[in-house]
């Protein structure tokens, strides 16, 4: 029987990174992809919804709720809700690249025979190598594998820190970094037992020593300095209080490029050759880059409206207090729209009722799903 691997992980504000996340970890082999949505307003949402909606991820509402960091929940969540589904789940973030250490190699490939040799396996400790700026300030265009070269060097310490690959039905309790386990044994790539700093809970985020042998997570975890400060530093921490912030001292902690240690060649072009075919059918299988009109007619006590679309299969996404998700398809009809010459198809509204205790004060938002077209409230322009 195949053995099953799937990538899961929480994205917020990720916007210019997930394409290129999501082309590497499909190119390499993974089985599926998960991704809970920490509600970005940078438009990730709605491009992890088309991404979604063409069936290249599966996707979960999970907002932030309170000041209990999402991230532990949103990986015991999915966990709960796929892990009937797989032999193993790879819990990283959307700065982190599963890696060979030999070109020569797969990944994946090397994590599902481990799996396959060791019965008693419960997880699999993967350890960072931290790549810096590289020295650069701006935030540039290229893919992030390209851009980011340089390393610190294997002894750096932040190195000795682990992300997971886990038997699901082997664990207890995910905790960000590494699995609680109810059985089995924490493996390294290279099938030894793993040594912790420390055997008890909070220690085991970072191994003894450091294991950069046939699999390495390449933690991208600067990128450049504009990068760190317009995007990491704003968006706080999904494993943290809801107020943390990683700044300068965080950035000159991490900014290590000692080691040149690039990509491929060969990899660069086939991960930019799969952006292509990704864009490609989110175009043909999405309403992402469709022609969009949409109009609100009412907000309380529910959403009506109408939304035109060159595909059929449009959806329209309350958002309320950026917390609760409400998603309805076009099942009205307007033939009013059909008059004005705006749609061609009679059933293109809707009506969304909203929850008891919603009103004029609550937060909402609308737009269409799948999409960055928002429907409500409208842009303000400032002079």
């Amino acid at each position: 029987m195949m053995t099953k691997l799937a990538v899961a992980a929480i994205f917020k504000n990720e916007l210019p990174y997930i394409m290129e996340w999501v082309a590497y970890h499909q190119l390499i082999g993974v089985d599926r992809i998960i991704v809970a949505d920490n509600v970005s307003d940078d438009g990730s949402s709605g491009l992890l919804e088309a991404l979604s909606e063409a069936g290249i991820i599966e996707r979960l509402h999970f907002p932030r709720l309170g000041d209990a960091p999402p991230q532990p929940l949103a990986y015991n969540a999915i966990l709960k809700k796929y892990g009937s589904e797989f032999d193993l789940i790879a819990f990283i973030d959307a700065d982190e690249f599963i890696m060979a250490e030999s070109a020569d190699e797969n990944p994946i490939d090397i994590l599902k025979a481990l799996y396959q040799q060791q019965p008693d396996l419960g997880a699999i400790a993967l350890n960072w190598r931290v790549y810096g700026s590289s020295r650069q300030y701006y935030e540039g265009t290229g893919l992030v594998l390209e851009r980011f070269s340089c390393c610190a060097d294997e002894d750096f310490p932040i190195n000795n820190h682990i992300k997971s690959v886990v038997v699901p039905d082997k664990v207890a309790e995910m905790i960000v970094h590494y699995a609680q386990l109810k059985s089995g044994v924490y493996y390294t790539a290279t099938g030894h037992k793993a040594s912790f700093a420390q055997e008890d809970v909070s220690g085991k985020s970072l191994t003894v020593g450091v294991c950069h042998q046939k699999i390495i997570l390449n933690h991208y975890i600067t990128k450049s300095y504009r990068e760190h400060y317009n995007r990491k530093y704003l968006k706080g921490s999904a494993a943290g209080e809801i107020g943390r912030r990683k700044g300068q001292e965080y950035f000159n902690g991490h900014d290590r490029s000692d080691e040149y240690r690039p990509v491929s060649a060969g990899l660069l072009i086939a991960v930019r050759e799969h952006i292509s075919l990704l864009h490609a059918r989110l175009h043909s299988c999405s309403p992402y880059y469709s022609n969009i009109r949409g109009h609100i007619d009412a907000i309380y006590p529910a959403v009506v409206g109408w939304v035109s679309s060159n595909n059929l299969h449009v959806k329209v996404k309350v958002l309320i207090d950026r917390k609760i998700e409400l998603i309805a398809e076009m099942t009205v009809s307007r033939p009013d729209v059909v008059d004005a010459g705006i749609s061609v198809f009679e059933c293109c509204g809707f009506e969304i009722d909203l929850p008891e205790g919603v009103n004029a004060e609550t937060p909402i938002e609308v737009s269409v799903y799948g999409t960055n077209l928002r429907l409500y409230p409208s842009p303000e322009w400032v002079s």
